[in-house]
């Protein structure tokens, strides 16, 4: 899979950035369709009916990055959301999947039309493509016990727990570390015990810090590419649209708006409680 606009999204890059500098975030906003369609491959006609569509997002529990609560969409990916939304006036409906195999079914047989691609892409065909990296990916050992874990092959010794199908499976598996997977993050928080040894996304450990895993040592930190998100490329317009969107999004300006009311003291007592109204 690749990604696709390159030329686009620098030219939409060049602009978020001198409204930017000049102060005038919300002009670029307000006028992103408008410089979006004059740079594109797109005629009249195809603006007309670009939005024409209700478009559907799929999810698994992966937080901080997306859960519900009290019927809305909560976490990270929200965010990107609730802005693409604003600024491109598309309506987005959310399903919610209990694993990722399940979500990749999904996605594979076209029930929905995106998703947060934290995942294998081998049994992917061309007709999806990938967004720019939308969220960093740095992961982390943790145990009770002082394991000598100096990499992540020092964990052939051991099983490792981790989320099911998850990159970091992948990861694990393809260098030979035997794991015990769980559907999700909520049901692996539910089992780890005093021997588990957890390998999960450090954003992940920051966010469960406080209530579940301050009494686990950090083993072993790294890093890899970030995660995109993967798109159904059947509407070409609405994946270009938001493929351009995140290309000109920096992680960093979202990463903590997390749009929910759990605490985390490893982060802050005070976390923002801004709901998204996404209907689920």
């Amino acid at each position: 899979l690749e990604i696709k606009d390159k030329t686009l999204h620098s030219i939409m890059k060049k602009y978020y950035i001198t409204y930017k500098n000049n102060y005038l975030d919300n002009n670029y906003s307000k006028n992103f369709l408008d410089i979006y369609f004059n740079n594109s491959e797109y005629n009249a006609a195809d603006r007309l009916n670009y939005n024409a569509s209700t478009y559907t997002y799929g999810y698994v529990v992966n937080m901080p990055y997306e859960n519900s609560e009290n019927k809305a969409f909560v976490g990270i990916i929200s965010n990107y959301l609730k802005e693409f939304m604003s600024v491109s006036n598309i309506e987005i409906k959310i399903i919610k999947y209990e694993s990722i195999s399940e979500l990749k079914k999904a996605l594979i047989s076209k029930e929905i039309d995106f998703a947060l691609c934290n995942f294998d892409v081998k049994s992917f065909d061309d007709t999806f493509i990938l967004t720019n990296k939308a969220v960093d990916f740095e992961y982390v050992v943790l145990s009770k016990n002082h394991y000598n874990i100096r990499n992540i092959t020092s964990l052939k010794k051991y099983k490792a727990t981790v989320v099911n199908d998850s990159y970091i499976d992948n990861i694990l598996k393809e260098k030979g570390i035997e794991t015990i997977g769980y559907k999700n993050t909520d049901e692996l928080m539910r089992n780890i015990n005093e021997d588990s040894i957890i390998v999960i996304d450090k954003s992940m450990y920051k966010y469960y810090y406080n209530e579940k895993l301050k009494n686990y040592e950090l083993l072993f930190e790294g890093k890899n590419e970030g995660y995109p998100f993967i798109v159904n490329d059947k509407n070409k317009i609405f994946a270009s649209l938001f493929s351009t969107y995140i290309s000109i999004k920096n992680y960093k300006d979202i990463n903590y708006l997390y749009n929910t009311n759990m605490r985390s003291t490893y982060i802050s007592n005070n976390l923002i409680t801004l709901l998204l109204g996404i209907t689920l």
